[in-house]
């Protein structure tokens, strides 16, 4: 499965958790509903802080581990796949426009 993943599709998903929202920024708390072999591209950058557990996925390229206050940042259209989570894996994102750069 491959799919492009914009703002406003994250905003209106009922697979996470969104704790805020406009046009240009979404923060989130769950989104595990990615994990497994499921290529996704981000239309938009993204920043999580990871708060407990370890997951590992493919960014790109170039296989990725994060654990426990570790960031991820993502740019635009980069492939995230490959996603294994830890299942205390807790975390918080954002997802930003360049326009809010």
């Amino acid at each position: 499965m491959n799919h492009q993943v914009t703002l406003e599709r994250i905003a209106v998903s009922e697979n996470v958790s969104v704790i805020y929202s406009d046009e240009d920024l979404i923060i989130i708390d769950d989104l595990k509903t990615l994990a497994g072999p499921v290529i996704s591209r981000f239309d938009c950058n993204s920043l999580t802080m990871v708060l407990e557990g370890q997951a590992k996925a493919k960014v790109g390229v170039r296989e990725v581990e994060f654990c426990k206050n570790q960031l991820l940042i993502l740019p635009p259209n980069v492939t995230l796949t490959n996603l294994v989570c830890s299942p205390d894996f807790t975390f918080k994102t954002m997802f930003f426009t360049t326009r809010l750069l």
